[in-house]
């Protein structure tokens, strides 16, 4: 049985081609693929069920807590197992994740569920840290003195070399418990790789802040993006700064999670400089169907407590076993784990079905940078279920799951990429133009620029400009027509 394809399963979401315009309205948005649903069975029991669990307990869109939940496997995970390319390279499971979702679709306690394990292995940890710290700097302290005696006159170059060789380097610092930064500049995350576990995540539920705080200004952003892209791709990075020295940091792993409102994510997503550099070209995003206003309260089940239980009792073994590592404790040497002969079947088929969908007029053709990552981003997301689910080896099972899970993302993508394109107050007119055809909302007929200004949808009436703006896009599509007292407007296609 062959791998399923992306241009397969693409194309069977694309909804049909606009209808020739008639004497009715023109449709403001033109058709896009419907939003799937998440495959959570390919994530299988301990991360499928988890994700489940947290879209019941919150009531937030399952594809919510599935990106929670796989950003807090690949975190887990990735200090511990590399995956081998079929090219003959090793290669981290690192993931960079990015959620999609309105205020109040309940990001952060979805995040939090998510984590609750990561978190409280960091809580447990820091008791320990904070004696170990302060052994270390007495001891840092004692060494120090011991080399000014060994220094003092009445020795000779000799005996002094002697006695400093004896007391020898100071001991390495312990390692900080924090695996977490939620909003980091890139100088101030190396700086914390130098003295913090090997495997880090960057996870923010409110990631605005980010996009508009110093990680991301216009001076920093192009930095801050090679650096993320070199830490994806398992490369060592350097910081080098007067009055600190250099230091190469090898054999870090960071995963990535940043939950953004939909304006924010179209000011970060669509940044030409960052696209140009190839960081999106790693991320995979996903922007679910919103469930607000569809959750009457519910009292969270005591079964879908037992369910996340469980995997938080997994995610903190793996977080508090320890890695394999250089000399070094927190230069990572992951053991590398290898398809089986069928996997590579599949993972193969996986990768020439994106390829095709690059050439010219194929459904990745406008995402060429993200396609290219594509089926890596599926070896990746296979080693993080396979080191979860304990497998030595990524096996046909693992590799088909993990493949469904690509097509997923690589339908979102194009989904992402058609709303993009429609524009921000084409977005604002459809917006409007919902509620004034709809009589439950908006129960006249006529509606004025007064009115609408004080009634309509937010962003759309305010200010002035603005709104007058969204009103001339629905006349010159028809869903208004001007009464010619210069003050009102018909509204057309009402519901009946």
């Amino acid at each position: 049985m062959s791998a399923p394809t992306v241009i397969d399963c693409i194309s069977a979401r694309v909804a049909p081609m606009r209808q020739a315009p008639t004497q009715e309205p023109l449709p403001l948005i033109p058709p896009t693929i419907a939003a799937p649903d998440y495959p959570l069975d390919a994530l299988g029991d301990v991360l499928g069920d988890a994700a489940r669990a947290i879209a019941a307990i919150v009531q937030c869109p399952p594809a919510l807590a599935a990106q929670s939940v796989l950003a807090a496997a690949s975190l887990a995970a990735q200090g511990h197992a590399d995956v081998m390319h079929p090219m003959g390279k090793a290669i981290p499971i690192s993931l960079m994740l990015v959620t999609v979702a309105e205020s109040g679709e309940r990001k952060s306690t979805a995040d939090a569920l998510a984590l609750e394990g990561i978190e409280e292995a960091a809580r447990d940890a820091e008791h320990c840290y904070k004696i170990a710290y302060s052994s270390w700097l007495n001891a840092r302290d004692a060494n120090d003195a011991a080399r000014a005696a060994a220094k003092k006159k009445g020795k000779d170059r000799d005996a002094i070399r002697d006695a400093l060789d004896a007391i020898g380097a100071d001991p390495p610092a312990p390692l900080h418990p924090r695996r977490v930064v939620s909003d980091p500049n890139y100088e101030g995350l190396l700086r914390h790789m130098q003295t913090a576990h090997g495997s880090l995540g960057w996870f923010n539920n409110e990631a605005g802040q980010s996009v508009g705080g110093t990680a991301l200004h216009d001076d920093n952003k192009l930095k801050f993006g090679a650096g993320l892209s070199k830490l994806w791709d398992g490369q060592a990075v350097d910081r080098v700064r007067a009055g600190d020295g250099v230091h190469v940091l090898r054999g870090r792993r960071l995963t990535t999670h940043l939950m953004l409102q939909p304006g924010v994510a179209h000011i970060l997503l669509s940044d030409p400089l960052l696209r140009a550099q190839g960081l999106f070209s790693r991320t995979l995003t996903c922007e679910p169907v919103s469930t607000i206003g569809q959750r009457p309260f519910r009292a969270p089940l005591e079964a879908n407590r037992v369910i996340l239980a469980r995997y938080h009792v997994r995610i903190g073994e793996l977080i508090e076993m320890e890695c394999a590592h250089a000399d070094a404790p927190n230069e990572l040497t992951p053991l590398a784990l290898e398809l089986s002969a069928d996997a590579l079947n599949v993972w193969t088929a996986f990768h020439d079905a994106v390829e095709a969908t690059l050439a010219v007029g194929g459904k990745l053709e406008g995402l060429r940078g993200f396609g290219a990552k594509l089926a890596e981003n599926v070896l990746r997301i296979a080693g993080v279920i396979a080191v979860v689910e304990r497998a030595e080896t990524i096996d046909e099972e693992y590799m088909r799951r993990a493949v469904k899970l690509g097509d997923y993302y690589a339908g979102e993508a194009v989904r992402g990429a058609e709303r993009a394109a429609i524009g921000a107050d084409m977005a604002l007119a459809e917006k409007a133009r919902l509620w004034l055809t709809d009589a439950t909302r908006w129960e006249a007929s006529t509606v004025t620029l007064r009115q609408f200004m004080q009634s309509a949808p937010n962003r759309a009436r305010r200010p002035k400009a603005k709104a007058e703006t969204i009103i001339a896009i629905l006349v010159e599509h028809g869903w208004l027509t001007p009464n010619g007292d210069g003050d009102s407007y018909t509204i057309e296609g009402r519901d009946a």
